[in-house]
């Protein structure tokens, strides 16, 4: 992961770009499909006190999905993280696949999505 070395230190250059557009356009609701360990959601929600994210991971192995990461533990450590941070209540966990999650959400309701999932 690269981070820039202007504006926002702690935050991935890819992350910049999107932190940028939800203040210029004052998003309140994102969604990241493929979180992992909650880099680029944690480091949205710290810089955007009115920002609510609903994080959609499957964190576990799939017979149609050929990735091998430690899913539980990369699930622990962005609830642990998000803990740490005191963000739990801006942020949505849903443990699905992304194709499932996407039946549950209604025209217009984000106003952004960042699609970060296995590009398999």
């Amino acid at each position: 992961m690269s981070y820039h070395k202007d504006g926002f230190p702690n935050m991935p250059v890819h992350a910049q770009y999107i932190n940028k557009q939800i203040k210029k356009h004052k998003f309140t609701v994102g969604a990241e499909l493929g979180v992992r360990r909650g880099g680029f959601c944690i480091s949205l929600l710290r810089d955007n006190r009115k920002l609510c994210m609903y994080a959609v991971d499957l964190w576990a192995p799939h017979a149609d999905i050929d990735e091998h990461h430690f899913h539980e533990y990369h699930k622990e450590t962005f609830h642990a993280r998000a803990a740490y941070h005191g963000l739990q209540d801006r942020i949505v966990v849903m443990q699905e696949l992304t194709t499932e999650a996407a039946h549950k959400f209604g025209d217009e309701t984000l106003d952004f999505i960042f699609a970060d999932a296995t590009h398999t």
